[in-house]
């Protein structure tokens, strides 16, 4: 699927994709850490090693939420 019939999708169905997106976090974040915690450099320097597709994995090994690996990797590489 290319990036535009992907767009496209999302505008015509956003309850969809959001419903998609609802179900992906909930089911990655079983396990989560409180969101208080403080992030380790050993825990940010494995979220930039590794990329979007293994964010499940990475998830359950530090015990975050995948949203806030995602969240976490583009406010370092916007420091950056």
């Amino acid at each position: 699927m290319s990036y535009e019939t992907n767009k496209r999708w999302r505008l015509k169905y956003p309850k969809k994709r959001n419903l998609q997106k609802k179900r992906y976090y909930k089911k990655s974040t079983v396990g989560a850490k409180n969101s208080r915690t403080q992030w380790i450099a050993k825990e940010m320097d494995s979220i930039i090693a590794f990329d979007r597709p293994h964010d499940m994995v990475l998830a359950k090994e530090l015990k975050r939420s995948v949203q806030a690996i995602q969240i976490k990797r583009s406010r370092i590489k916007a420091r950056e």
